[in-house]
């Protein structure tokens, strides 16, 4: 009987967690003409979230990966000169 609750829980869980992650809802756009290969430095502008916790972790994660390809993070400021 125990086994069989445990399962069924797993079951359900893993069920609840399919159906979240299949309903994201992700909108992208991008200038196809640009020469992101041009692009050096970067500056983040606000990251909007339905939940405040990831603003840091999308901000975390994306300076990563540009770190990693080379780009360095700056201020606004020192972009528009």
């Amino acid at each position: 009987m125990r086994k069989s609750l445990l399962r069924t829980s797993v079951f359900s869980v893993v069920i609840a967690l399919s159906v979240a992650a299949a309903a994201q809802d992700v909108h992208t756009d991008h200038d196809k003409s640009a020469n992101f290969g041009s692009y050096h430095t970067y500056s983040w502008a606000k990251v909007h979230t339905t939940n405040p916790l990831w603003e840091q972790r999308i901000q975390d994660v994306v300076d990563k990966d540009l770190q990693a390809k080379g780009g360095r993070e700056c201020s606004l400021m020192a972009i528009l000169r």
